[in-house]
C-alpha cells in the first residue's frame, strides 16, 4: 500500500534543534521542576547544532516534504532505500541555505531531521552547557546577563548530575550559551 510521505513521518526534536522551540521553552516551561528537567535531559550529552534561521518548524518540515516529493521519494520504502544507498544519511539544502541532514529510523516518524554540522544558521552547542544554562536561566532569570558559578554548580550537581566548574575554569562554552540564549530572554 502506498503512504505517501506527510510532516507527520518526520522526527525532529525541535527543542535541541531550533532555537525558538528553545526560547518558547523558556518563556513557557513546564509546569513543575521534575517535568522541565525531564525535557531538558533530551539534549542528550554530547553536542548538537541549533538553528537559529528565519524558517519555523513546521516551515522545515513541510520544505523537507517537498523535496523529497521533487525527488521522486514519495514513500517509506523509497525513502529507506534512497538513505541506505548513500551510508545512512542524505544532506537537503532548503529555502534559506541551512543544511539538513537526514536518516532513517524504523518508526512511524522514520524521517530522522536534523540541522547538518555547521550549517549556514547554526551553532554548534555542548549538550551540558545547554542543559546548564536552560535550567539557570529558568530557576535564575535574575542571573541572564552573568554567570553565578556557585549557583551554577548548584544546578549542574544537584539536578542534573553534572561535575561542578571550577572556580576558575573554563566557562567558554557555558558563556556563548548564556549569552545566546539570555539577550533574547525575559523580552
Amino acid at each position: 500500500m502506498h503512504v505517501p510521505i506527510e510532516t507527520d513521518n518526520i522526527l525532529f526534536h525541535a527543542l535541541k534543534h531550533h532555537y525558538a522551540a528553545v526560547q518558547s521553552f523558556l518563556a513557557h516551561p513546564p509546569v513543575g521542576q521534575e517535568q522541565q528537567l525531564y525535557a531538558i535531559r533530551t539534549f542528550g550529552g554530547s553536542q548538537f547544532d541549533l538553528y537559529h534561521g528565519k524558517l519555523s518548524v513546521a516551515a522545515i518540515e513541510a520544505e523537507t516534504v517537498a523535496q523529497l516529493s521533487q525527488q521522486g521519494i514519495q514513500e517509506k520504502t523509497t525513502y529507506h532505500s534512497w538513505i541506505a544507498s548513500h551510508r545512512g544519511y542524505r544532506t537537503i539544502t532548503l529555502s534559506d541555505g541551512s543544511n539538513w541532514t537526514l536518516r532513517y529510523i524504523d518508526h512511524h516518524a522514520y524521517i530522522h531531521l536534523h540541522p547538518s554540522r555547521y550549517s549556514p544558521h547554526t551553532i554548534r552547542i555542548k549538550a551540558n552547557a545547554m542543559k546548564s544554562i536552560v535550567c539557570y536561566l529558568l530557576w535564575h532569570p535574575e542571573y541572564k546577563n552573568h554567570l553565578n558559578i556557585p549557583l551554577l554548580n548548584h544546578i549542574r550537581q544537584h539536578d542534573l548530575h553534572l561535575s561542578p566548574i571550577a572556580t576558575n575554569g573554563n566557562t567558554e562554552e557555558l558563556q556563548k550559551v548564556l549569552q545566546l540564549l539570555g539577550n533574547d530572554f525575559g523580552r
